[in-house]
């Protein structure tokens, strides 16, 4: 095992509070590195002197907890080296014995499918956090390679929720005998908006308002997300992966309304939401932008990307229209209260203070 210091302006992922001798503020955050290799960083508001002990594990429940060390609390990093590059690590600190947090790497490592992320470690304002490991989220995963597989069943996935169209399905159908595949069409009209633009009928403005009529009509398809919110209601559905083309619209969507039902900062949720423009599969559009005039590529560009404002104005007009995005998974998802309470037991922890 190797520790070393690192600069501590790092994005701040989870903001968590404990109580000591008075508050304590800790934030944590975990990348894993091109090598394979985890680094973990930690920062505490005040500082605290003393020591954090870590321990790593396969399995998010740290049901195989494995000792992997200890620092001082002043270092604030330490990197965990590992040869494996199956399986995902999770991380327990545990902070001079008094409270401990989880954390892991946001986004798995994949080869063949893009925009794969992990929905766990976000802080809710009732002081809880989204569990890591149970819903994942990615791009197409019909072309997987073997070790994908090997990655995908490591991390136990039960339920593939396909939110492609019912042409998109059809014309690539995901192959895993491990899970559940279930279906779920929700046409997003993106296969007509790339024809459009290789036909040099759209430029980037026209791009922008389509994906935003695109979203607001997302918050109308009240039928898909009911059908997808009655899997999620049952425990043994998880791990879950919510999966579309390039995991960005429709289960960017999706993926929002949860992280809003769970009580999460909508300020949280767009920053998860924008971070899908740091892992879109651009090799996969580089033949086709090549034969594009330049305006045509810009358009392109904005078609391939999320952009805050189109996430931004759906939620809009859920809070205008129902109240509060409970009250519109309540209406509109059909979930009683006790389903809707159901939902967020299975996808929150409170967090462990000692």
């Amino acid at each position: 095992m190797r520790y070393c210091k690192f600069s501590l302006l790092f994005p701040l992922l989870a903001v968590l509070t404990a109580c000591s001798s008075g508050p304590v503020e800790i934030n944590t955050f975990c990348q894993r590195d091109a090598v394979g290799n985890y680094l973990v960083k930690w920062e505490t508001r005040p500082e605290i002197k003393g020591q954090v002990q870590f321990f790593v594990s396969d399995f998010p429940d740290m049901r195989r907890e494995v000792p992997a060390g200890h620092s001082d609390i002043q270092n604030g990093v330490f990197t965990y080296i590992t040869s494996d590059n199956i399986s995902r690590k999770y991380f327990r600190l545990v902070f001079n014995g008094l409270y401990s947090r989880m954390v892991a790497a946001r986004s798995v490592q994949m080869d063949s499918i893009p925009n794969f992320r992990d929905l766990g470690g976000y802080l809710t304002t009732d002081g809880e956090s989204t569990c890591w490991g149970k819903i994942f989220r990615s791009g197409d995963i019909s072309n997987m390679g073997d070790i994908d597989l090997q990655r995908l069943s490591k991390l136990g996935i039960r339920t593939i929720i396909d939110l492609r169209s019912v042409a998109e399905a059809d014309s690539l159908p995901i192959t895993y005998p491990l899970a559940n595949i279930v279906h779920i069409p929700v046409d997003e009209g993106m296969e007509d908006l790339i024809g459009q633009i290789e036909a040099g009928q759209m430029f980037k403005g026209d791009v922008s308002v389509f994906m935003q009529d695109a979203y607001l009509r997302f918050t109308g398809d009240t039928l898909a997300w009911a059908k997808v919110l009655h899997i999620l209601t049952k425990a043994d559905s998880y791990p879950v992966l919510l999966t579309d083309v390039e995991g960005k619209d429709c289960v960017g969507f999706l993926s929002a309304l949860l992280l809003l039902a769970c009580r999460v900062p909508e300020a949280k949720v767009l920053r998860d939401y924008m971070d899908t423009n740091n892992h879109i599969n651009i090799a996969r559009y580089r033949p086709m932008a090549e034969t594009l005039d330049s305006n045509a590529q810009e358009a392109l560009t904005s078609a391939i990307s999320v952009n805050e404002l189109f996430l931004s104005q759906a939620i809009s007009k859920i809070m205008k229209d129902y109240g509060g995005i409970n009250a519109y998974l309540q209406k509109e998802g059909k979930l009683s209260g006790k389903q809707e309470r159901k939902l967020r037991r299975l996808l929150l922890t409170p967090l462990d203070n000692k």
